[in-house]
C-alpha cells in the first residue's frame, strides 16, 4: 500500500472489529462474504454502467477502505485515495440456457471461494454476463465489513443516478456526502462509563444462554470449516395482515413480535426460563445529521436477555419486551466484546448462538428501473455470519422468515421444523393476546398429529392378556419332547420343565403354613445360580399365581439383604450355600429347620432350599415312607415337592395381578421395587416373539443377570415360542472366546446383550446368529456399525418401570451414528414432554413419558411415588 495513496486512517466500529476477527480466524470459511445476484433486462450500456460504479467508488470513502492489523497493536481501517474497481464482462449469448446456468453456477462458486483479502482495497467486485439480447446476469460481491443492509439500496441508487446522467450526456451531480469517519468520531464521543453501568445491571444475575441443543455431533464437514445454507418461507398474505394489524392496534413493532416468538422458541427448545439471543440494531444515531444517507457499516449486534414467565399474559410480556429493547438501544454503540468483558462473561460458551435481523429498509428489487427501461429482476443474496443460526425477516405483504444455518450443526429438516414452530408461535402470540405464555402452541398441526397420534398408533387388535405361563403350557402340549433348556451340555425337555414347575407350584400353593401359601400378588424371592432350577422356580411361581422377585447370588450381600428386607417377601427359594451368604441360615451344621420361624421379622418367613429335588433325566415322583422318616429337613422338602401333582395348577392369575418385582439400580434416589403386572409382561414377551420370529427352531442365549429386567425378554419369549433357552455358566460369560464358542456350538439365533459385552465379542463366524439386541446401556456408534453388518441389529430401550422394553430401533447397515431409541413397541405410547407436559419437537430434549399396558403398577411399599 503506497503512502501517497492513503487518504485517512481511523479505528474500527464495534461490528467491524468482530467481523475482522472472525474473518481472520477462519479466512477460508467465507464468513461475512456477501454475494448479490440479479437479472437486468433492457438496453443496458455496459461501458456507462461500469463508469457509474467506478464513480460511486470514488464518491464514498468506505468503498475505498481496507484494514490493517497484522503488525499493529490495534485494528485500523485505511481509506485509499484511488482504487480500481474489478469489473468482469462476459458474453455468453452463444451458449444454451443450460450451459449458461452451469457457467453461472461455476462462477458464483469460484467467486465465493476467492473471498477477499481485507488488507487490500477494494473489498468489492462486479461481474456482468450477457445471456441474451437485452438480458444480463449481474453479480455484485463485497465483504460485509464495508456495508450494512441499509447501505445497499443507497449505493445502488447512486449508481443508477450516475448511469442516468451519463446516458443523457449530462454532468453527474456532485452533491456532498458525509464520510464514514464522522460516524467513527461520534462513536468515540459516547459515554462508555454509563454504558458499562447499564450492561452490568442488565446482566446482574446468573447468565442463561438458552441455546438450541440440537444434535451437534452427528454432522460434520471434512475440513471442519463452517458451511452455511439458507431456508426461507413466506407467510400467507392474510396471516401477515393479521400480524401487522395486531402490532398496530397494540403499539408494537413487527420486530418486537418476531423477537418475542424467537425467544419463546429458544425457551421451548432449551427448557430455560431465561434465554439470550443477539439482536441486530441499525446503529444509525438520530443525533448524527445525515446518518440515514451515509454508506458504511452502522449495524451492531447486542445481547437480548429475556425472562419467560409462564403465567404472564402474552400482550403484556410483548410490551415489556419492546420497552426492554428500547432501553438496550440507547447503548447500541457498545461492542459485544466490551459487554462480555464488563459483565465478566467467558468467551466460551458464547453469550448467545442465535441472532435476529429485521431488515427494515428498501429491498434492492424495489428499485424497478434504470433509465425507465432497464429492469432489475430476481434479486437474491448470499451471506453468512459466524453464528450457527441467524433469523432474518423484514416488511412485506407476505412476511419473510429466513434462517441461515451452519450445516455442521443442523440439517434442512431441523430448520424447516424450526420455521414451522416460529410461524405457529407468531400466530399464537397475536391470536390470543390475553392468554398465558404457558399455553402457547408451538407444534404445527401436522407435527402434533405425527408425534401424538401417528407414531403412537401401536395398539394390536385384540390386545392379548394371556399370562406368559398359560402360553408356555400350550407349547408343552404341542412340543412336549422338544428341548426347552440347555446348560453345560445337559438338556431339559418342555415336558420335564413343565412337570418340575408344576410340582413346585403345587407345593408353593398348598404346602406352606397359611396364610403364607403363594397366591396372587404374594412375593416369592428367588436367589439361585444360573441353572435349570432358576428357570423352573420362576415358572413355578407364576403357575402358583404369585409374583417372583429375582435376586443374583453374585450381587453384594448387602444389596440382596436390602432387597429382602425392603420387599418383605414372605418366601425365599434358594440353596443352603447361597443362604449362608445372605445370613439366612444360622445353623452351621445345616440342621436348622427351613421353616423354624426364627427369621428376622424384616426378612422372609419361609425359605425353600431347592436342591436335590430332581435328578436330571429321571422321572421320580416320590420316595418310600421309611426313607422319608429318616431324611434330613432339606431332603424332606425335596420329597414333599416331588410328591406334588405334575398336572398344571388351576389358573388364579388375571392380567392385573403381579407377575414379578424387580429392584432398580438406585441411581435415582435408592433402589425401588417395581411392580410389573401380567399384562405388561405378556405384551413385551409376545412382541419379542413376533419381532424376532422366534419359533421351535430357534435358540436364544440368556446373558443378563437374573435380577436385571433385561433377563425377562431373554427367558420367557423363547419358551412361549417353543424354542430352546441356552444358559451359560459364569466362566463362559466372562470369557469372550468361550462365549463365542458357545454361540457357535448351540447355533444361537438371537441374543440380547449390553454394548460393553458386544464391543469385545467377535461378531464373525456366527452363521446362525440372526438377531442381536443391544440393551441396558447407551450403545456407541461403533458397536452398532460392527454388529449391523452381518446381523439384524436393534437398539432396545426401556426403564424397569415399563415392563423392560419401551421402544426398539433397527440399525441400518453401514450406519455410522449412535443409534436412536426407536419407536414404541406394541400397545405402548411414548411422549417426549417438557416440564409443563407440552410435547417437544423431534430432536429437542425432554422428559420421556410412557403410557400403555406395560406401565408398572407402581413402586413396592412406596405409594407416595405412584
Amino acid at each position: 500500500m503506497r503512502k501517497r495513496n492513503i487518504e485517512a486512517v481511523y479505528p474500527l466500529t464495534p461490528m467491524q472489529k468482530g467481523m475482522l476477527f472472525h474473518t481472520a480466524l477462519e479466512p477460508e470459511s467465507g464468513v461475512y462474504f456477501e454475494q448479490t445476484c440479479c437479472t437486468l433486462r433492457g438496453d443496458l450500456q455496459v461501458d456507462l454502467f461500469k463508469r457509474a460504479w467506478q464513480w460511486v467508488v470514488g464518491r464514498h470513502d468506505i468503498l475505498r477502505t481496507c484494514f490493517a492489523w497484522k503488525t499493529l497493536d490495534k485494528m485500523l481501517q485505511v481509506v485509499q485515495r484511488e482504487v480500481l474497481l474489478p469489473f468482469q464482462v462476459h458474453d455468453w449469448r452463444a451458449l444454451s440456457a443450460s450451459e449458461q446456468a452451469e457457467k453461472i453456477r461455476g462462477y458464483l462458486q469460484q467467486d465465493r471461494q476467492l473471498g477477499f483479502d481485507l488488507s487490500k482495497a477494494p473489498l468489492l467486485r462486479l461481474a456482468l454476463m450477457c445471456t441474451g439480447d437485452k438480458s444480463y446476469y449481474f453479480v455484485w460481491s463485497h465483504h460485509h465489513i464495508l456495508l450494512d443492509g441499509w447501505s445497499l439500496p443507497l449505493l445502488l441508487q447512486d449508481v443508477l443516478g450516475c448511469y442516468r446522467s451519463l446516458l443523457a450526456g449530462g454532468e453527474v451531480s456532485e452533491t456532498p456526502v458525509r464520510p464514514y469517519r464522522d460516524y467513527i468520531h461520534w462513536l468515540e464521543s459516547q459515554d462508555y462509563e454509563a454504558a458499562r453501568s447499564f450492561w452490568q445491571r442488565y446482566f446482574s444475575g446468573p447468565i442463561s444462554h438458552g441455546n438450541i441443543p440440537l444434535n451437534r455431533s452427528a454432522r460434520s464437514v471434512e475440513d471442519g470449516i463452517p458451511r452455511y445454507a439458507e431456508i426461507e418461507i413466506h407467510l400467507a398474505e392474510p396471516t401477515t395482515a393479521a400480524l401487522n394489524a395486531f402490532a398496530r392496534q397494540n403499539g408494537l413493532t413487527m420486530s418486537t413480535l418476531l423477537q418475542g416468538a424467537w425467544c419463546q422458541l429458544l425457551h421451548r427448545y432449551s427448557a430455560e426460563d431465561q434465554v439470550t439471543c443477539g439482536v441486530t440494531v441499525s446503529g444509525r444515531p438520530a443525533e448524527l445529521e445525515g446518518a440515514e444517507s451515509m454508506l458504511g457499516l452502522f449495524i451492531n449486534t447486542l445481547p437480548l436477555s429475556v425472562k419467560i414467565e409462564p403465567q404472564a399474559d402474552r400482550l403484556g410480556w410483548l410490551k415489556a419486551l419492546q420497552d426492554q429493547m428500547a432501553e438496550i438501544n440507547q447503548y447500541h454503540y457498545c461492542s459485544l466484546a466490551q459487554i462480555q468483558e464488563w459483565i465478566g462473561a467467558p468467551s466460551q460458551p458464547p453469550l448467545f448462538e442465535t441472532i435476529i435481523v429485521y431488515e427494515n429498509y428498501p429491498a434492492l428489487n424495489s428499485l424497478a428501473a434504470i433509465s425507465g427501461e432497464i429492469e432489475i429482476q430476481d434479486v437474491r443474496s448470499i451471506e453468512q455470519t459466524n453464528f450457527p443460526l441467524c433469523l432474518v425477516s423484514g416488511p412485506g405483504s407476505r412476511l419473510p422468515l429466513k434462517i441461515a444455518y451452519d450445516v455442521r450443526f443442523y440439517d434442512p429438516d431441523e430448520i424447516r421444523r424450526m420455521l414451522g414452530h416460529l410461524q405457529t408461535l407468531l400466530q399464537a402470540l397475536a391470536g390470543h393476546p390475553n392468554a398465558p405464555l404457558l399455553e402457547l402452541l408451538m407444534l404445527t398441526p401436522a407435527e402434533e398429529q405425527q408425534l401424538l397420534v401417528e407414531w403412537n398408533s401401536t395398539q394390536t387388535d385384540p390386545i392379548s392378556d394371556t399370562p406368559v405361563h398359560f402360553t408356555i403350557e400350550q407349547i408343552v402340549e404341542r412340543f412336549p419332547d422338544h428341548t426347552a433348556l440347555r446348560f453345560e451340555g445337559q438338556s431339559l425337555s418342555y415336558a420335564e420343565l413343565n412337570r418340575r414347575a408344576n410340582q413346585l407350584a403345587h407345593y408353593l400353593r398348598g404346602c406352606l403354613p397359611r396364610p403364607l401359601d403363594a397366591a396372587p400378588d404374594v412375593l416369592v424371592a428367588i436367589c439361585l445360580e444360573r441353572s435349570f432350577e432358576m428357570i423352573v422356580a420362576a415358572l413355578a411361581v407364576l403357575k402358583a399365581g404369585a409374583a417372583f422377585l429375582p435376586l443374583d447370588p453374585a450381587n453384594p450381600a448387602e444389596r440382596n439383604s436390602f432387597t429382602l428386607q425392603d420387599s418383605q417377601a414372605p418366601i425365599l427359594i434358594t440353596t443352603h450355600a447361597i443362604a449362608r451368604g445372605l445370613d439366612l441360615d444360622p445353623g452351621a451344621d445345616g440342621a436348622e429347620l427351613p421353616f423354624s420361624g426364627s427369621r428376622s421379622p424384616s426378612g422372609p418367613s419361609h425359605v425353600i432350599f431347592l436342591e436335590n429335588v430332581w435328578t436330571t433325566g429321571t422321572e421320580e415322583t416320590g420316595i418310600t415312607t421309611s426313607t422319608e422318616s429318616t431324611a434330613s429337613p432339606e431332603d424332606r422338602t425335596a420329597i414333599e415337592i416331588r410328591c406334588q401333582s405334575t398336572s398344571n395348577p388351576s389358573h388364579l392369575t388375571t392380567p392385573d395381578h403381579l407377575a414379578y418385582v424387580i429392584y432398580t439400580s438406585g441411581s435415582t434416589g435408592g433402589p425401588k421395587g417395581v411392580l410389573i403386572q401380567h399384562q405388561g409382561m405378556s405384551n413385551t414377551c409376545e412382541f419379542w416373539v413376533r419381532e424376532f420370529d422366534l419359533s421351535q427352531d430357534t435358540a436364544v442365549l440368556q446373558i443378563f443377570s437374573f435380577c436385571f429386567d433385561g433377563a425377562v425378554p431373554e427367558i420367557f419369549p423363547v419358551l412361549m415360542a417353543g424354542g430352546t433357552l441356552v444358559l451359560a455358566a459364569k466362566d463362559v460369560l466372562t470369557s469372550t472366546v468361550e462365549l463365542g464358542k458357545l454361540l457357535w456350538q448351540e447355533k444361537v439365533y438371537q441374543i440380547t446383550a449390553p454394548p460393553s459385552l458386544l464391543s469385545v465379542l467377535d461378531e464373525t463366524n456366527l452363521p446362525d446368529l440372526r438377531y442381536v439386541v443391544s440393551a441396558g446401556e447407551r450403545c456407541p456408534a461403533g458397536v452398532a456399525s460392527r454388529w449391523s453388518k452381518g446381523h439384524r441389529f436393534f437398539n432396545g430401550y426401556g426403564p424397569t418401570e415399563a415392563s423392560v422394553c419401551t421402544s426398539l430401533y433397527e440399525v441400518a447397515q453401514h450406519n455410522k451414528t449412535e443409534p436412536l431409541i426407536g419407536c414404541p413397541i406394541d400397545n405402548t405410547q411414548v411422549f417426549v414432554l417438557d416440564r409443563h407436559l407440552r410435547a417437544v419437537p423431534v430432536g429437542v430434549p425432554g422428559e420421556l413419558c410412557i403410557a400403555g399396558v406395560g406401565v408398572a403398577r407402581g413402586y413396592l411399599n412406596r405409594p407416595e411415588l405412584m
